[in-house]
């Protein structure tokens, strides 16, 4: 992430797409969640929150794989997101349903408006997705594949699943996607639906509405400014050669 694309993302704001809708990810290591994303929400605007790209970068800039100060980076680009109340992709495995829970009812409590979509797989497609990514070119490249830990991490998974169903209520969706293609069956028309639904949020209209007067008493400022004369300029007279 380059500086000045994190500095953008508070300048967007109001105008920008889908503001104030936040969408969760979650699923095992190797579950297809980039694709799911990528299908489901391409051009919508959402701005992508991934721990794991974070994770690459450290390892790319060969910095120590201190885990507390990489996750400090990703909250950090959390934070900018927000203030600007631009739509989110919360993507990660999500095998901790009482985090989840936090960052939802934070981000509620300022405004958005929350989903879950939960892409499903077996343990076997897990791993056999894990090691097929760690051979090809690609931001997991030559990643060693620990068995147990995906195996753990599925495992924890699997049993919030019904705590996470829970907490988002009718706006969990879930992904079957252990065919070669993710089946989107039943989820994506009530998903863009949903996307497409303008926010009804008292706190965030409320947000809308000063961010807009704000904009507003700022233009009509600039335009009340006196215009500046025009500079004048005096040419020299330019010598004829020879006179």
């Amino acid at each position: 992430m380059k500086i000045n694309e994190i500095t953008q993302i508070t300048k967007e704001g109001v105008y920008d797409p889908n503001i104030f809708k936040a969408v969760f990810m979650a699923g095992a290591p190797g579950a297809g969640k980039s694709t799911v994303v990528s299908r489901l929400f391409r051009g919508s605007g959402l701005k992508e929150l991934n721990v794991d790209k974070f994770w690459t970068l450290y390892q790319k800039k060969g910095q120590p794989q201190d885990y507390e100060k990489f996750w400090q980076h990703y909250r950090k680009e959390d934070e900018l997101s927000q203030k600007g109340r631009m739509g989110l992709i919360v993507n990660g495995t999500a095998k901790n349903p009482n985090v989840i829970k936090e960052i939802k009812e934070t981000l509620e409590s300022r405004g958005y408006e929350t989903i879950m979509v939960f892409v499903d797989v077996t343990l076997e497609t897990s791993i056999e997705r894990a090691e097929r990514r760690a051979q090809v070119p690609g931001p997991d490249y030559g990643r060693e594949i620990d068995h147990n830990f995906i195996k753990t991490t599925y495992d924890r998974i699997q049993q919030g699943a019904e705590q996470l169903k829970t907490l988002f209520g009718d706006r969990f969706f879930v992904v079957d996607n252990n065919g070669e293609q993710p089946n989107f069956n039943r989820v994506e028309r009530p998903i863009r639906r949903w996307l497409n639904t303008p926010v009804k949020n008292p706190t965030a209209q409320a947000w809308i509405d000063n961010e807009l007067q704000a904009r507003n008493r700022s233009r009509d400022r600039a335009a009340q400014r006196p215009a500046s004369p025009p500079q004048q300029t005096t040419l020299e007279p330019i010598e004829k050669p020879g006179v």
